[in-house]
């Protein structure tokens, strides 16, 4: 193993190690379960109400879309966080003297911070197993059976996808403003975009297509499968197959990427000026 390299995962997993002993992050997810607990009674609701299976894929999956964005609150917090805390110590001078690249540097906090918000989002699918087995409004026959393939999709096609994305995008603004509050700006414009895509292009314009294509979350595409396939679609179809949302993944992961190539080009040159906020 090369020196870069192990420096490299070093700075992972001095990251992952810092960001796990913040409390702020801490209240913040627990913040997080409170959304995702309403999400849990509201497709109970649904599956009560003779609308959907409890444990139906395309239900799994679009209310995992919508609990990444309440997800939005922590990882805002540690992007900002692994960002900017080498300037708000005053130790940035130091850190660039350092014998590692830049390179290095900044995509391992990248992907510590990531790592980080990838294991705390393991907790959604989990709460909707568990609720299959313990919620007390649920009989079995409102549940349907219980997929593994259902919330292993929906965690690495809609939830670890939408976590790497807003982290990307939060961690370059706040590293281009050089302010934690870029992050925050950051996450009420993805924020916005996913109701931009659904509420705007898709519900009033018709543009389902575009908006599938354009919603950072992958919530829009998600909703129009539910829409547009047959009952039986609607109980046992997975949504990996499908390639809209598989359009939608690849061109927003692609975005985020490109968005940290510019960051990283940026602060090779020299450092940004920092935001009069």
């Amino acid at each position: 193993m090369s020196v870069t390299t192990r420096q490299w995962l070093e700075i992972i997993r001095f990251e992952m190690t810092y960001q796990l002993g913040r409390r702020s992050v801490w209240f913040l997810f627990a913040v997080f379960l409170l959304p995702t607990m309403g999400q849990i009674n509201g497709a109970v609701a649904n599956a009560v109400s003779a609308e959907l299976l409890f444990a139906a894929p395309i239900l799994v999956a679009s209310d995992s879309a919508s609990v990444s964005l309440a997800a939005l609150l922590f990882i805002a917090a540690i992007a900002g966080d692994a960002a900017t805390r080498d300037i708000d110590t005053r130790l940035e001078p130091l850190m660039h003297a350092a014998p590692v690249s830049r390179a290095a540097y900044l995509s391992g906090r990248v992907v510590g911070a990531f790592v980080v918000a990838a294991l705390l989002l393991i907790v959604v699918p989990i709460a909707f197993v568990a609720a299959a087995f313990v919620h007390p409004d649920l009989r079995p026959e409102l549940v349907g059976p219980v997929r593994p393939a259902a919330y292993l999709q929906s965690y690495f096609l809609v939830l670890l996808p939408n976590a790497f994305i807003s982290m990307a995008l939060l961690f370059a603004l706040a590293t281009l403003v050089r302010h934690t509050v870029g992050s925050y700006v950051g996450a009420a414009i993805v924020f916005a975009g996913v109701l931009f895509s659904r509420g705007y292009l898709a519900q009033t314009l018709g543009l389902w297509d575009l908006a599938t294509l354009l919603d950072p979350a992958g919530n829009t595409g998600l909703t129009l499968m539910k829409r547009s396939w047959s009952p039986i679609d609607l109980t046992v179809r997975l949504v990996g197959g499908e390639a809209s949302l598989l359009w939608n993944r690849l061109l927003w992961v692609m975005l985020a990427v490109a968005g940290l190539v510019f960051t990283y080009s940026r602060v090779r040159r020299g450092a940004p000026r920092r935001a009069p906020w």
